[in-house]
């Protein structure tokens, strides 16, 4: 009776085992997208620096053309003040307006790298916490351990529990096909009864009639001993 209970625990484990692997697989997944994420962002940071920078020098580059063009006694277009005591320098090197736009665009393209990477993350790693939890609920239903450790630790309980049940499998099954045995060896000897008893009974018959036949040989090798004294005297 207990071999089904042995047997749905061994498919338990074994089903427990996959979604532990499963679980390991969506762990690894979470941590290359997140490795993946560190590095966009980091891309995107040391990129936004440079573009902020260049940006920076175009800006001052504007404002050095305008300074070029103040006269005392006239508005700054920008700021409308009559007097100019610090005109803006215009800055050496600065990118062209093309160059500044290409960088622009490149900048939102690795922001927007990071915004979905971040994403795919997040995702990710709902995904796993969602799995291991079913992992340890199904842990616990099955080995009433209340299944809080790291996934690591609960896939080494899994295996020991697995093999556990494998063993107890195995001494189930052995002692099931000794009582078969005994059992078959039972029948045969109940099938071969009434053919050993018919068999007894035939011996039992025979050695009657032999008892019977060695009787009556007995009396007449008495009567002949009687018959040659009475001849003697």
């Amino acid at each position: 009776n207990g071999k089904p209970t042995i047997i749905n625990t061994n498919l338990s484990f074994d089903e427990l085992e996959k979604s532990a692997e499963q679980c390991q697989e969506l762990l690894e997944e979470y941590e290359g997208l997140q490795t993946s994420y560190m590095a966009a962002q980091k891309s995107y940071e040391d990129f936004d620096i440079n573009y902020k920078h260049l940006r920076k020098i175009y800006m001052d580059e504007q404002a050095g053309i305008i300074a070029q063009e103040l006269e005392e006694g006239k508005p700054c277009p920008v700021c409308g003040s009559l007097e100019h005591p610090k005109p803006a320098v215009k800055a050496e090197g600065a990118p062209s307006k093309e160059e500044l736009d290409k960088a622009e665009k490149e900048d939102k393209k690795l922001e927007a790298k990071v915004s979905s990477a971040n994403i795919e993350c997040a995702k990710s790693k709902t995904n796993y916490e969602n799995t291991l939890k079913l992992v340890k609920e199904s842990y616990w239903k099955l080995t009433k351990d209340d299944g809080e450790q790291e996934l690591s630790l609960l896939k080494e309980k899994i295996a020991l529990g697995k093999a556990s049940a494998q063993k107890e499998l195995l001494a189930c099954s052995k002692k099931l096909e000794e009582e078969n045995t005994r059992l078959e060896h039972k029948n045969q000897i109940n099938e071969q009864l009434p053919e050993i008893q018919n068999s007894l009974k035939q011996k039992t018959e025979d050695l009657q009639k032999s008892n019977e036949d060695f009787s009556a040989l007995g009396a007449r090798l008495s009567e002949k001993e009687n018959q040659s004294k009475e001849l003697m005297a």
